[in-house]
């Protein structure tokens, strides 16, 4: 059995990671390194706004991923297919959770 992660065919779903990393960036690393590319940004939203939408997203995300191992225990997936579907879905959320509900859990290839 292989580990593989499932990506969500629709191009804002394959782009989400790369939002991702750009909140951390601006919230965390430029700040750190004294950065002022999007300072502005930051003044404007505001230090509670940027780490509190950091927060909820690693909770909404995890919760999501926690809805996907739930799924895969129903559908009776090994270990190795559960970890990619939980990897997947923490890191793109709910377009591979979508993914993960209109799968079968009789058949080997679950996403073609």
């Amino acid at each position: 059995m292989s580990f593989q992660i499932h990506i969500p065919t629709s191009t804002i779903g394959r782009l989400f990671p790369l939002l991702i990393v750009l909140q951390m960036y601006v919230v965390f690393v430029e700040p750190f390194y004294h950065g002022t590319r999007f300072e502005e940004l930051r003044q404007l939203l505001g230090p509670k706004f940027l780490y509190g939408s950091v927060y909820f997203l690693v909770i909404v995300h995890s919760l999501e991923a926690f809805l996907a191992l739930r799924a895969c225990f129903a559908k009776k997936f090994n270990w190795a297919t559960t970890l990619g579907w939980f990897v997947s879905v923490f890191i793109y959320g709910a377009p591979t959770l979508m993914i993960l509900k209109s799968t079968s859990g009789k058949s080997k290839n679950h996403v073609q």
